[in-house]
């Protein structure tokens, strides 16, 4: 079954979101024609082939530990800078 979803003019990060649900969710969003940005923390392989997949002109993958409260505040604002804006935050990667 297909669900309609449109994001169209919407910027989303999702962290975790190289593999796994995390990489089906960029997928899906991107879909839905969101700007995505996603974070990886190893998985430098796959969120290359990902941002590929799904075209670097809607997709952007940031390396991203997610230690501290300042790498979070860094990561939003440079989520904001790939896109201009950010609408909607997704919170995938464990811990």
């Amino acid at each position: 079954m297909s669900v309609p979803l449109s994001l169209s003019g919407k910027v989303a990060l999702i962290t975790g979101g190289s593999r796994g649900i995390g990489a089906e969710t960029v997928r899906l969003f991107a879909a839905a024609d969101a700007k995505v940005v996603f974070t990886y923390q190893k998985a430098k392989a796959q969120a290359e082939a990902l941002v590929k997949e799904c075209g670097p002109a809607v997709c952007r993958a940031l390396p991203s530990s997610l230690d501290s409260a300042g790498a979070a505040r860094g990561l939003v604002a440079e989520a904001v800078k790939q896109f201009g804006r950010l609408d909607i935050l997704i919170a995938n990667h464990g811990v």
